[in-house]
């Protein structure tokens, strides 16, 4: 009897044992990001300026009200409405970098600070907390942010047969990387003149090698995911880089990328056309370790 009982309290404990391990084992790990204080009145606009441009912002409560300013893309105006505050709230604001920020939103009729300058280093804790787009599919905002970064700062080299000079401008593609299915070009704009280049944009579009019949079928956009440094103007002797992402596209042998650079005036227009085979070259993309 002694020993029926000794081998059922074995087998409780070794259950008890079990369960526990379970437990343990799902318990999920939570970091808590620190929030910053803002107070808010009715009377008074607050601005919010941060460092990369917003891309996603919560309201914990109807008694704010908050929008993006209209010029500019990372600035953010809030304010508490008609009724104050009845109680503590919160904000919640994401940019397109991948970062995170947290406040806490109180109500004062008189707040000392009307203004605030984000600072990156203000989000360091969230930095551990990958974010993801969808656009961007399985590659988190930040590691989108050091290909394209890495990239831009890769030894220049350009590429065969992707280059267009006229009109005293050099364009050219002088760095093609993939990663996760995406593309990553560095452009590259020389202005061998005295007069300055004021570009329009960039277009990119898949095209029948030879055009017979111009329709709308054989020209198809492809839509860059994120532009790093946009040019704007090339000054006269002067040299600028830029990098696209482009998410990979459909393209056959009898088909070419047509990338365009388009001048404002439309008088120093640049074309480079790569084929499947110059795509296929394409290096793997991967972030240096520091």
């Amino acid at each position: 009897m002694k020993n029926i009982i000794k081998i059922s309290l074995i087998a409780l404990l070794h259950l008890i044992s079990i369960e526990l391990h379970a437990q343990h084992s799902n318990t999920i790990h939570m970091k808590v990001i620190p929030a910053s204080y803002l107070e808010l009145t009715c009377e008074k606009t607050t601005h919010l300026i941060f460092p990369a441009k917003i891309s996603y912002v919560d309201l914990g409560s109807e008694a704010i009200v908050a929008d993006k300013v209209t010029e500019t893309s990372n600035i953010l105006r809030i304010k508490a409405s008609a009724e104050p505050l009845l109680a503590e709230s919160n904000l919640a604001v994401v940019t397109d970098d991948g970062s995170f920020y947290s406040f806490l939103v109180r109500y004062n009729q008189h707040p000392q600070r009307m203004s605030y300058a984000i600072s990156k280093s203000r989000c360091k804790d969230a930095d551990e907390n990958e974010i993801y787009f969808e656009k961007f599919g399985e590659t988190s905002a930040s590691k989108i942010k050091q290909l394209l970064e890495q990239t831009y700062n890769s030894e220049s080299k350009t590429l065969k047969r992707s280059r267009s000079k006229k009109r005293q401008i050099e364009f050219s593609l002088t760095d093609l990387s993939i990663h996760n299915s995406q593309y990553y070009l560095r452009l590259n704009i020389k202005n061998l003149s005295i007069v300055p280049l004021h570009v329009r944009d960039l277009n990119f579009q898949v095209v029948d090698r030879k055009l017979a019949k111009r329709t709308v079928a054989q020209q198809i956009p492809v839509v860059p995911l994120k532009h790093y440094k946009p040019l704007t103007t090339i000054d006269g002797k002067a040299s600028e880089s830029t990098v696209i992402l482009l998410d990979q596209f459909p393209i056959t042998e009898k088909q070419r990328l047509i990338i365009e650079l388009r001048d404002q005036h439309g008088s120093r227009n640049q074309k480079i056309s790569l084929k499947l085979s110059d795509l296929l070259q394409a290096k793997k993309s991967t972030t240096q370790k520091h």
